[in-house]
């Protein structure tokens, strides 16, 4: 009867001691999650304020008039057509 029982008490030890090892693992996957959302979301801003700077218009017709050698229409003449 006491084997039984004993038996029974080792068992369910066992099974403790399993599920807090799960428990543990399961507790550092989530804590790696967290992390790795912390670091995502400061990568996302930082993207996202690149991009604001990178297509400010200021910079874009700057860019424009310097690499591209373009000019607005106010810069150019434009000749009329005259009808035939």
């Amino acid at each position: 009867m006491y084997l039984i029982l004993y038996l029974a008490v080792a068992v369910t030890a066992l099974g403790v001691v399993r599920m807090r090892h799960k428990d543990r693992q399961v507790q550092a996957g989530l804590q790696e999650a967290h992390l790795l959302s912390q670091d995502l979301a400061a990568e996302a801003r930082q993207l996202e304020l690149e991009h604001a700077t990178l297509a400010a218009p200021a910079r874009i017709e700057r860019l424009a008039r310097e690499k591209l050698q373009m000019r607005t229409p106010a810069d150019v003449v434009v000749p009329a057509r005259s009808k035939p």
